[in-house]
């Protein structure tokens, strides 16, 4: 027998018929076997000491040995050692810990990395990896992907950095923009008793079509407003449900305000009288008017402006505003009056002044006519004198038929009195129906 290649501690291996050679890549010392090379374990390894350590001259993989080409991968199992069941009770396993390399002083400690290949279309090439999830030495964990809890709650004593939250279907349930906002893609069901609150002067905005609909009702705080980013007091409710709008309400076409029909309701403007409600354009009151008070006219009017009560009639012919008129029994329309015996407009014990054109009208055309009240006309009227009494016109003023201030005074003549000069233009209108005739 031969021995080649020997020297202290190596391992002999058989390299043929009565020959050994020491392998100088294989050293047994009596405690270390020392292999330099690769090393294969064909059945089981177990390792009684406490560590596997690799060497630093290269970064250092544990890897399962790629299938044949027409075979799944094999898995890899790390697990921490459990205890031996039977016998005694409630024995705590084996904690798993992964750790990154250390640094030091400022230098970053390792990540921790989890990497998948991610399925892509069909082929033949192997997926690439790709990270699902880094823990970093700052102690954060950042997700690539989508983190679905099941049904289990997520639960956080410190920060929660996400971007979207789904549901298990992969709907986009929340998203948390970079700058903070939140969008919800479907309907937020609020179970708590105190809602969502809102501080420092945040919005709810719906960015579509700015509509935000409530199915329920709306509460504010006692004393609690509600208005617009330009007026954030526009409608303020009191602790005891008075309304206050410091803006005008606007009511759209054809459509009504209308009091509960419980009890009495009243629509009053300031409790000291001493301010006024206006009612600006036509009003029209389908039911009785009851007057608690005194009707207030005002006396001064605009130019071609009335105020008193007025009715609607049918011209019998052109009329313009000022002019004296009386009801035509033939055709039920409304004719100049005059007081002379002569002409169409002849008035008499039973046909007589009854009323006054407001604004001109033309022939068989419905026009306002004022029944008692206040006219200015500063074209039509002659200048009159303040207080001075007012008749039925003998003829026309400058074409026009309005009142005159000089009583009629030719035989025949129906004097009838229709009212009085407020200011040089403007006539209060309140027919007397005695008439008197001039012998």
């Amino acid at each position: 027998m031969s021995l080649s290649g020997s020297t202290d501690n190596t391992v002999a291996t058989v390299t043929g018929s009565n020959a050994l050679a020491g392998e100088a890549n294989l050293t047994f010392d009596g405690s270390t076997l020392a292999v330099t090379g690769a090393v294969t374990v064909s059945t089981d390894l177990t390792v009684s000491g406490g560590d596997i350590v690799y060497g630093n001259g290269q970064n250092a993989t544990a890897s399962v040995t790629a299938t044949a080409h027409d075979a799944a991968g094999r898995n890899l199992t790390i697990t921490a050692g459990p205890t031996t069941a039977g016998t005694s009770n409630n024995q705590a396993g084996g904690t798993l810990t992964l750790q990154g390399g250390q640094g030091k002083g400022s230098g970053a400690g390792g990540d921790i990395v989890f990497q998948t290949a991610n399925a892509s279309g069909s082929g033949s090439s192997l997926n690439s990896h790709a990270t699902a999830l880094t823990i970093s030495d700052d102690l954060s964990a950042t997700f690539a992907g989508a983190v679905d809890l099941g049904s289990n709650t997520l639960t956080s004593t410190g920060s929660l950095q996400v971007r979207t939250i789904d549901y298990s279907d992969g709907d986009n349930a929340i998203t948390i923009a970079d700058g903070g906002g939140v969008t919800f893609p479907v309907s937020i069901d609020i179970t708590g008793s105190t809602g969502i609150i809102l501080e420092n002067d945040e919005t709810i905005t719906n960015s579509t079509n700015g509509t935000i609909s409530f199915s329920g009702g709306i509460a504010v705080p006692d004393a609690g407003n509600i208005g617009s980013a330009s007026d954030l007091d526009a409608i303020a409710i009191a602790a005891n449900g008075n309304v206050t709008y410091t803006q005008n309400i606007y009511i759209k076409d054809d459509k009504k305000i209308i009091f509960g029909d419980g009890s009495d309701a009243s629509l009053e403007y300031d409790e000291d009288g001493t301010d006024q409600l206006r009612i600006a354009g036509n009003t029209i009151f389908e039911n009785q008017v009851e007057l608690a008070k005194d009707l207030l006219l005002d006396p001064t009017p605009a130019d071609t402006v009335w105020s008193g009560v007025t009715a609607k009639f049918t011209a019998g012919e052109d009329l313009e505003d000022g002019e004296c008129v009386y009801l035509k029994a033939a055709d039920t329309k409304m004719w100049k009056a005059v007081a002379n015996t002569g002409g169409t407009g002849l008035i008499t014990p039973d046909i007589m002044c009854v009323a006054m054109c407001v604004a001109d009208v033309s022939a068989n055309a419905v026009g306002t006519f004022l029944l008692q009240g206040f006219l200015r006309a500063d074209t039509n009227f002659p200048t009159y004198a303040v207080g001075e009494t007012l008749y039925v016109p003998e003829a026309e003023t400058g074409g026009k038929n309005v009142p005159e201030g000089a009583i009629p005074d030719s035989d025949g003549d129906f004097v009838q009195v229709i009212g009085w000069a407020a200011d040089a233009n403007t006539v209060y209108f309140n027919p007397d129906f005695t008439i008197i005739e001039h012998a």
